[in-house]
């Protein structure tokens, strides 16, 4: 019986660390990519529109990212009360559960055309760890890469 010995990418792969075959010299020997959780790169967002102030209310759009919604629906369709309505700024990431024949899992969408603005309630907003680079993770999810982790907490 012939043991076979592990390279050293099968042993790295077997600790549960992501190993890429093509390695750029400045990166030799440097730990690989490592699984995480959004809940340790990431914060919910939690602050709410003030009251009485004039913000662009936006809204998102699986196609055309986080617009502003007067010129989306060619009206604001958004009451008068915006209290509950959450203020996102540049960088930060607005997700819609709502399935569309583009996104089986619904859609996620980073700021970038306007430096604030307030969203509705229903949608979940969450905003990188300074450590992070939005645009990195903007195409992550661009990518549909991240949908195979959905699958696993949509229901329906």
């Amino acid at each position: 019986m012939s043991s076979k010995k592990k390279t050293t990418a099968e042993n790295r792969e077997a600790m549960g660390t992501l190993f890429p075959k093509l390695r750029f010299p400045e990166f030799r020997g440097t730990a690989g990519w490592v699984g995480t959780t959004l809940a340790l790169i990431a914060d919910p967002i939690k602050e709410r529109a003030v009251q009485g102030k004039r913000e662009n209310v936006l809204s998102l759009s699986a196609e055309q990212g986080i617009v502003l919604q007067r010129e989306f629906f060619g009206k604001k369709v958004a009451g008068d009360n915006s209290e509950r309505y959450l203020m996102i700024v540049r960088d930060d990431f607005v997700y819609n559960d709502r399935t569309t024949k583009s996104s089986t899992f619904g859609t996620i969408k980073r700021l970038s055309k306007h430096s604030s603005g307030i969203v509705s309630p229903i949608y979940k907003c969450f905003r990188f760890h300074s450590s992070e680079s939005p645009i990195f993770w903007e195409w992550y999810f661009e990518s549909g890469i991240h949908n195979l982790a959905l699958a696993g907490l949509v229901n329906e």
